[in-house]
């Protein structure tokens, strides 16, 4: 059974012994897979603040969040910020096998014996 998980750059030498069989996976740091989950979950980190900064700018309390009226247009953020989210890492793994924050910090989605997804 495999299990997905992000490893870190590796050289050409250390791809030929991967691919042989002769490595086992190594996984990237916390930290790296930390900071490229924040990247890749930025629409919705942004979304969250332009919600609360514009819910204390017109002094909204937490009585108003029930006013469908008032919120609809919040509530419609989210799920667009949601959908980018999910869009995103669900077509990119598919295409590349990474997301935009992986690639960025040099992370790949490997099977369990380190062979691409």
């Amino acid at each position: 059974m495999s299990r997905g998980g992000a490893v870190a750059t590796i050289g050409s030498a250390e791809a030929a012994a991967i691919e042989a069989g002769t490595v086992i996976d190594r996984i990237a740091p916390p930290r790296l897979r930390l900071q490229a989950g924040v990247l890749d979950a930025l629409p919705l980190i942004l979304v969250s603040f332009f919600i609360v900064a514009r819910m204390q700018e017109t002094g909204g309390s937490m009585d108003d969040l029930y006013d469908r009226t008032a919120y609809i247009g919040q509530i419609w953020m989210w799920v667009g910020a949601y959908a980018v989210y999910f869009l995103h890492t669900l077509i990119s793994e598919l295409i590349t096998g990474r997301t935009l924050g992986k690639w960025i910090f040099g992370l790949r989605v490997t099977k369990l014996k380190c062979a691409p997804w």
